[in-house]
């Protein structure tokens, strides 16, 4: 409706008011998927805090994965995650990843001695 008569108005108000009640329910979604996502990064940060939380540059990680295999995380299957910009796993990640490797491993040094 680009000329809006005066007899046009109920149609027009009805037309704004659909509109603005459906944008209201998009606001309140959106708001929904904002708390979820806060709620996540908080129990992210919490988790970090907690020392369970582990991150690329990690000691921990010193021996069992470089570098590269995390950043190139989409190639091995490597359980790094992106959120905000940062890397992190989990310990419990990390060992269900690294369980096969270990496996494999002690296999080898079986059958080489």
């Amino acid at each position: 409706m680009e000329n809006i008569t005066f007899n046009d108005l109920p149609q027009a108000m009805e037309m704004l008011l659909n509109q603005v009640a459906s944008m209201r329910i998009e606001i309140a979604q959106l708001r929904q998927q904002l708390q979820q996502t806060k709620s996540e990064e908080n129990l992210i940060l919490a988790r970090f805090h907690k020392g369970e939380i582990i991150t690329p540059d990690d000691p921990r990680l010193v021996g069992l994965v470089t570098k590269s295999m995390i950043y190139r995380r989409n190639e091995n299957n490597c359980p790094f995650h992106k959120h905000g910009g940062k890397l992190y796993t989990t310990p419990e990640e990390l060992d269900r990843w690294l369980n096969p490797h270990r496996e494999a491993m002690k296999k080898l040094k079986k059958t080489i001695l």
